[in-house]
């Protein structure tokens, strides 16, 4: 079950509206495979649209994406050296002034060469497929080996929103304090304005003989 609690989840939830992490094995000191939780940064994760429950568990693919220095991920994946070559001679001449979303940059140069890694769980047919890509190609892909009690392939990327609206956006309890904060915003307001005016009132009257 995902620990809502874990590292901040609970917390991304309520303001961001989701939040997740994923479960993985590892070599343990002792020789033995170890479950390792693997919290993700809430707006570095990414899922199917049209998933509509909050445990996106009618989703068909989730995943992250991550930035890595340029030399760490050719030791990472050796094998897919030309890959990330391919990958970083693909940049344009000048990424600060180009025309188009930052979500589209798969490079960053300044003093660190950095390229973007994207890790995705996908489904094929009922079974899901851990993949790991760049702009130019595959860097690494293998079926999940996680089965449940009853031999069913599932995915080990464990997210969770508070509430899905009908448009399948993921939002949190925040989101339902605008409508208050703007009431007591414009009251607060309005109390200052009633404050900094003159508040005397001088009435002229006739003169009596």
């Amino acid at each position: 079950d995902l620990d809502l609690s874990y590292n901040g989840i609970w917390e991304n939830m309520l303001i961001e509206g989701y939040g997740g992490h994923e479960l993985t094995v590892v070599d343990g000191p002792n020789g033995e495979k170890e479950f390792e939780i693997i919290k993700w940064d809430w707006d570095r994760l990414f899922y199917d649209p049209h998933s509509r429950k909050p445990d996106f568990s009618d989703a068909r693919y989730l995943g992250g994406v991550v930035w890595m220095d340029y030399e760490d991920a050719v030791a990472k994946w050796p094998d897919s050296a030309d890959v990330m070559e391919r990958t970083w001679g693909d940049r344009t001449s000048s990424q600060t002034y180009d025309d188009k979303p930052i979500h589209q940059q798969w490079t960053q140069t300044g003093k660190r060469k950095r390229i973007r890694i994207v890790q995705i769980y996908h489904k094929e047919g009922e079974q899901w497929v851990w993949c790991v890509f760049t702009k130019a190609g595959k860097l690494e892909s293998t079926p999940v080996p996680f089965v449940d009690q009853d031999g069913r392939s599932w995915c080990p990327m464990l997210l969770q929103a508070a509430f899905v609206d009908r448009d399948n956006n993921r939002y949190g309890e925040v989101r339902t304090l605008i409508g208050p904060q703007d009431e007591i915003n414009k009251r607060r307001s309005k109390a200052l304005h009633l404050i900094n005016q003159r508040q005397v009132r001088v009435a002229r009257t006739m003169a009596q003989d």
